[in-house]
This record gives structure tokens, sequence and C-alpha cells, in this order.
């Protein structure tokens, strides 16, 4: 019988909490951990200013909703409030190429499912098609995606399409004889 690699839960220090959830998340998923455990182990590998944190707050581990927890933990720890990411998203308009935009869509959807978790894939879907510049929105559009995969797949599709901009001077200037 052959044995896995050993593993610790990750240690959190009040840095980058959501990269931290991330990492207990996979933690989490890989040795099975039902969600009703999750805060009760975290607790027990807290320290330093993280630990005095959670004391301060009182809270109960056997009753915390995982979801719950990460959102008190990133309000503490975060550097970027929740109400701010929201407002970014809103603010996010396909600026570069589509791979790019959704990379950072990725990264804020991320942090806005894990606050809201009971968002659909509907409001992604149609929030990352209002975000695109409008030939590739327009496009996407006649396609009726059901599924973000499909979004991105048809975004990078129809910017790889899309006709490049030449621009055309409406007045050459006259070519001036060459002196020989």
């Amino acid at each position: 019988m052959a044995k896995g690699p050993k593993l610790s839960f990750p240690q959190f220090d009040g840095t980058d909490p959501d990269g931290w959830i991330r990492k207990a998340e996979k933690f989490f998923e890989l040795l099975v951990v039902p969600t009703e455990d999750k805060v009760k182990i975290v607790v027990m590998y807290m320290n330093g200013k993280v630990e005095y944190w959670w004391r301060g707050t009182g809270g109960n581990p056997s009753t915390l909703p995982w979801h719950h927890f990460c959102r008190m933990l990133e309000d503490r720890f975060l550097e970027i409030s929740t109400a701010e990411i929201i407002g970014q998203v809103h603010n996010l308009k396909q600026t570069t190429t589509v791979p790019e935009y959704i990379d950072k869509f990725e990264e804020f959807m991320g942090l806005v499912k894990r606050n809201n978790p009971s968002l659909s894939e509907d409001y992604f879907v149609s929030s990352f098609i209002a975000r695109l510049n409008e030939y590739i929105q327009h496009h996407l559009q006649c396609h009726k995606p059901s599924s973000l995969t499909q979004d991105f797949w048809f975004a990078r599709r129809l910017e790889q399409a899309a006709p490049q901009q030449k621009k055309y001077n409406m007045f050459p200037q006259p070519q001036k004889p060459i002196k020989q």
C-alpha cells in the first residue's frame, strides 16, 4: 500500500487571507474534511495576532459556518473591503486582451463568491459578458453561452477572429520626389 505525501496545515500570519483560504480549502478537499469541521481545525492552528483576533471575536468554531469565518477573516485581514471588491467588479472593463480580462475577472469572482456563496453562475455569466468590449460582447451574446467556461472559450475565439482595426489616412501625404 503506497503512502501519500505528509501534509501540514498552512500557517496564516495575517497576510494574503484570500491566498491562505484557498490553500486551506485545497487541504480540506484533499483530506475530505466535512464543512462543519473546517473552522474547528483552523482555530487549532492559529497563533500570534491571528489567534488574538480570533479570541476577541468570541466566535464558536462548532457553530460558525466556514463561509462566515472566511468573511470575518477577510474583513479583518484583507487590505481591500468587500464593498471595494464589489465596486471594482462593477467597474471592471475589458481594456486589455481577453485572457488578461479573464484572469482579473476570475480573481474578483473568487472574492465575491466567497462572501456571497448563493450567487448563481448565471450572475457571473452575465457580469462577464457585460464587461467585455462591445464587439466581443455583441457576438458572444449571439452564441448564448450557458457557462463561464463557454463564455471564456467563445470570447478568446472572438478576439482572435476580430478584424484588426486599420487606420487609413483619408488624405494621403503627397510623395516627395527623390533627389538624385
